[in-house]
């Protein structure tokens, strides 16, 4: 059987093949290893870079976007509110016109009715007279005596109620 010997050739062989190794290792997969590694980290921060980039983009559009949105609201409420004044206005406008138009109707009735009045006066002036100035030609035509003052009375009256 063969035995090895631990001798000073051995032993450098062996280091030297242990630093062939080492030196082989450290150069074809240390280093390639290393560098897929920094490649991986250097891929990790910049991912997680743009993706803080992109949440401080979304956030800054979400606070735009619901800036914009609050605009339109207060935009909507100031129309709404222009509205219903002028609807108020309009209102009070056509309220006002019929409260006018009913008045002026109002004083032409008022008006309407003081002329027939008048005219009804002036009418059963008119009649009065008539009736006075007919009784008084019958009055002079006849001797007045109680009877004849009774009859022309009388007839009068029914000459007045015949003419309403």
């Amino acid at each position: 059987m063969g035995t090895t010997q631990l001798t000073l050739p051995n032993m450098l062989a062996g280091v030297l093949v242990w630093a062939i190794l080492l030196t082989l290792f450290f150069l074809y997969v240390y280093r390639p290893l290393v560098a897929a590694m920094d490649k991986r980290r250097e891929t990790i921060a910049r991912l997680v870079a743009e993706a803080e980039e992109n949440r401080r983009l979304a956030e800054e559009v979400r606070a735009q976007n619901e800036r914009v949105i609050g605009e339109a609201r207060d935009e909507a409420r100031k129309i709404l509110s222009l509205a219903e004044k002028a609807g108020h206005e309009q209102g009070k406008k056509i309220v006002a016109g019929a409260q006018a138009e009913i008045s002026r109707k109002y004083k032409a009735a008022l008006d309407d009715i003081e002329r027939a009045k008048e005219k009804a006066a002036e009418e059963l002036r008119g009649q009065v007279a008539d009736l006075v100035v007919a009784a008084t030609a019958k009055l002079l035509q006849r001797s007045l005596d109680a009877g004849s003052q009774r009859e022309l009375i009388q007839e009068a009256i029914r000459e007045a109620g015949r003419l309403q």
